[in-house]
């Protein structure tokens, strides 16, 4: 595990300011950053609406220190970006995460991360379901009473949003699909 991984970030000020809100990127190996088009617009977009984002850089990508671990240890990055934006914020932030980040963000909410709401945009469920453990985690997140709203498209190869609507049920549990989306 690394100890010491310091994060690379940044905050998208919104004037007003009254929320906050993380949002993760996709994979790393992909070329997931947190200069991703659709990561860069929603923290754009937020910022508009009234929502201070923060963008960041997982472990060893971009100008952050430490190693990518595909996974295994990035759920730190997300429970500490959420920290940070917590202590500055004074509430409770939303949190974004697109695919990879997505899969990472609810990773942190099975490990005590504490959120408002969370998105999760194209939830590569292909990887998911290989892993017991890991549907179990999400399941009970799910099944917490924690905001969630999926958004998938109807022809995204890695997302299947009929699993995500058949397995992770919860009282506030919402899924979307975008038709004709991948």
């Amino acid at each position: 595990v690394d100890t010491e991984v310091a994060l690379s970030g940044v905050l998208h000020q919104a004037e007003p300011f009254e929320r906050a809100a993380l949002v993760c990127h996709p994979h790393p190996a992909f070329g997931g950053t947190m200069e991703t088009a659709l990561v860069v617009a929603l923290c754009q977009g937020l910022a508009a609406a009234g929502t201070t984002a923060l963008r960041f850089d997982f472990r060893g990508v971009g100008r952050s220190t430490g190693r990518a671990t595909g996974g295994q240890e990035e759920h730190l990055d997300v429970l500490s970006c959420l920290d940070w934006l917590d202590q500055r914020a004074g509430m409770e932030p939303h949190l974004v995460g697109y695919s990879f980040g997505a899969a990472m963000a609810l990773s942190a909410l099975s490990r005590g991360g504490r959120v408002a709401s969370a998105c999760c945009v194209g939830l590569p469920t292909v990887t998911i379901t290989h892993h017991d453990d890991t549907v179990t985690r999400l399941q009970d997140v799910a099944s917490s009473g924690q905001r969630l709203l999926f958004i998938s498209g109807d022809e995204d190869q890695f997302s299947d949003p009929a699993w995500i609507e058949q397995t992770l049920q919860g009282p506030d549990v919402t899924v979307e699909t975008l038709v004709g989306q991948g």
